[in-house]
């Protein structure tokens, strides 16, 4: 059969189920939009997914006992750790939100703050909230995030190696002092986040 579509089968091997993803499994991959990690992977090193330009959601199986996501973001079992913020996250909430836009050689062009609709773009998609039990930013977590507003919770007390690297559309860190449990990571979280104030938490011990 020469229809590339149609002449090749693909099967399952449950033989021998993954377990560990090793540093730099998927670097600077180009292509890759989705990660699926099964519910027998037990190790994920902080490097696995470093530079992947494309990537937009790490999902996780939700039997795996050592991890979970939020949305496509890849936290550890009891979301006390972030452990990989997608590089072209922000391309998913675009496509989410009605957001994208092209010029005419078909390369993204991003709102301007002097444009409509520009104040709900940064709501929806620069902002994140880390969830209230989250107590550490791993190695390289959010290395490269395209997030303009960040709200973390005051019981983070370590800031990991890199954990921020070329973050550079940064502008805010926030800090919030929860009133009651914050599992919600999009801008909706931020009206519940009690006390704020415009600094790193004061809890952080270690960067």
């Amino acid at each position: 059969n020469p229809d590339p579509e149609t002449n090749f089968t693909i099967k399952k091997d449950e033989s021998k189920p993954i377990t560990t993803v090793r540093e730099y499994a998927f670097n600077c991959d180009e292509k890759v939009k989705v990660i699926n990690i099964g519910a027998s992977v037990t190790s994920i090193d902080a490097k696995s997914f470093y530079s992947c330009w494309a990537l937009q959601r790490i999902e996780v199986d939700e039997n795996n006992p050592n991890y979970c996501d939020i949305d496509g973001v890849l936290y550890n079992k009891d979301k006390t750790e972030i452990i990989c913020y997608p590089v072209d996250r922000d391309a998913y909430l675009c496509e989410k939100y009605g957001f994208k836009q092209y010029d005419d050689k078909g390369n993204w062009i991003e709102l301007q703050p002097d444009q409509e609709g520009f104040e709900e773009y940064r709501e929806k998609v620069l902002t994140y909230v880390l969830p209230s039990t989250v107590t550490k930013l791993g190695a390289f977590s959010m290395n490269y995030a395209y997030i303009a507003d960040l709200y973390m919770p005051e019981g983070i007390t370590t800031i990991e190696t890199l954990a921020l690297f070329k973050a550079t559309r940064l502008e805010n860190i926030y800090s919030y002092k929860a009133e009651s449990a914050i599992t919600e990571t999009d801008y909706t979280a931020v009206a519940t986040l009690g006390t704020i104030y415009k600094s790193l938490p004061e809890g952080l011990t270690y960067i």
